[in-house]
């Protein structure tokens, strides 16, 4: 049976959280201490914020927040490419061209969901042009083909009812042994501010081995790939 990433991770070394390792606390605790702006309408201060913050948070506010963040970064990359500056935290700010490239990923999720295995933050699954016609056919897709980039924002609600951003997520297949301890994928890992919390093969390269040690104990038979709950897949 195929695991799904809401479900938390059980790394091959018997770990039962990933909070108890390393690698976990660094993302955990990285991802905790940074946070961004909300979701649901951009006020004059680029906050996407809830309109009614003591309510339950439904499927079409999540959705709502997401798509308002995706908007503000939309324009901040417009405000950059000006020769403008930025004010406040952003993955657009990164130098990683993913960072925003991941902005016109198709997505194969419905509304952003809690994800265990990061954190409970909300996240939402993306794949680039490459990546997508495997990863749409979820567990019926085969493996990725080099070069694929599979991205997956996060972000977290606060009391207030404002988005605040996580980290961004991302896996790019590699060409064959060229990273066996990772079976062939790349992970990069990019904080709110835009600074690269790791990338395989380079900087915090060891830190980046847990999200493979986790990837490759949940979906060994799904070429390191991990699915959305069923009730948030947009179906084909």
């Amino acid at each position: 049976m195929h695991l799904i990433e809401s479900q938390i991770c059980r790394l091959r070394r018997g770990t039962a959280h990933p909070a108890a390792t390393t690698g976990a606390v660094l993302i955990w605790a990285v991802a905790g201490a940074v946070a961004l702006p909300s979701a649901s309408q951009a006020d004059t201060h680029g906050a996407c914020v809830l309109s009614d913050p003591a309510a339950e948070v439904s499927d079409a506010d999540a959705a709502m927040l997401y798509d308002c963040l995706k908007e503000r970064m939309q324009a901040q990359i417009d405000t950059l490419d000006a020769g403008g500056e930025v004010e406040g935290q952003s993955w657009v700010l990164s130098d990683r061209p993913e960072a925003r490239d991941f902005l016109s990923y198709p997505s194969v999720t419905r509304a952003p969901y809690t994800s265990g295995t990061h954190g409970g933050r909300y996240v939402v699954n993306l794949a680039d042009a490459d990546a997508m016609p495997s990863y749409s056919q979820f567990e019926d897709g085969g493996p990725m083909p080099v070069g694929a980039i599979l991205a997956k924002p996060s972000f977290v609600i606060s009391d207030a009812g404002e988005a605040q951003l996580g980290p961004l997520f991302l896996m790019e297949k590699a060409e064959e042994d060229a990273f066996p301890d990772t079976s062939d994928w790349i992970y990069t890992v990019v904080t709110p501010t835009g600074g690269l919390m790791g990338r395989t093969g380079g900087q915090n390269s060891g830190g980046m081995q847990f999200c493979a040690d986790c990837h490759m104990g949940m979906a060994s038979e799904t070429d390191s790939m991990t699915y959305l709950p069923e009730a948030y897949r947009v179906s084909n």
